[in-house]
């Protein structure tokens, strides 16, 4: 009789493959005048694909293996923890013709640039590739999805408004798509140097 070794399984347990959002939350008195903002959009021109979503500023979205999770957040926080909090200073309406959205358009900030390429750069080490979706403009979306009629009236409406408002953002938080719910949920937050 041969004497076998314990041999390693031909295939590992099935990995779920998880959806994250990195983003930037609002202090809750500007999250509430922009709800207040959606509302009176809604009241104006009807539903639009976008008046549910919660006030924030996308950093990237991406997809992940559950097994890489704690290396990839691990990562980021190292090459994010020496940053400092900083200030957004939002200075008006933008305009996207393209995408038909109306967003609040928030002044270039060296830090966020800088965050946008570590994350970028924490892509490109982890292969982290077609599934990663990042924003290197910083803008709080109003009012995205609509029709040509109504993008165009409602451009030349909030073109003649101003929106001027400035907040600190320290830390960036992290959700995870609960696949069940079809809701994000609270994953992790990444705290930036006071």
């Amino acid at each position: 009789m041969i004497a076998m070794k314990s041999q390693m399984p031909l295939f590992r347990e099935p990995d779920t493959l998880n959806a994250y959002r990195t983003f930037i939350g609002l202090p809750s008195n500007l999250a509430k005048e922009i709800r207040l903002l959606k509302e009176e959009f809604r009241k104006t021109y009807g539903p639009f694909a976008s008046e549910r979503t919660t006030p924030h500023i996308t950093i990237c979205s991406f997809l992940l293996l559950e097994h890489r999770t704690f290396d990839v957040f691990t990562l980021i926080q190292r090459r994010l923890e020496h940053l400092p909090a900083f200030d957004f200073v939002i200075d008006g309406f933008g305009f996207d013709d393209r995408n038909k959205q109306i967003y609040l358009r928030i002044k270039e900030s060296e830090v966020f640039t800088f965050m946008s390429q570590e994350f970028e750069r924490t892509r490109q080490q982890l292969h982290i590739k077609n599934n990663y979706q990042g924003s290197s403009e910083a803008r709080i979306t109003i009012a995205k999805g609509l029709t040509r009629e109504i993008y165009e009236d409602a451009k030349s409406k909030y073109a003649e408004r101003t929106f001027d408002e400035t907040f600190m953002v320290d830390k960036l938080w992290v959700v995870s798509l609960d696949q069940d719910k079809g809701l994000y949920t609270p994953f992790t937050n990444i705290k930036l140097k006071g």
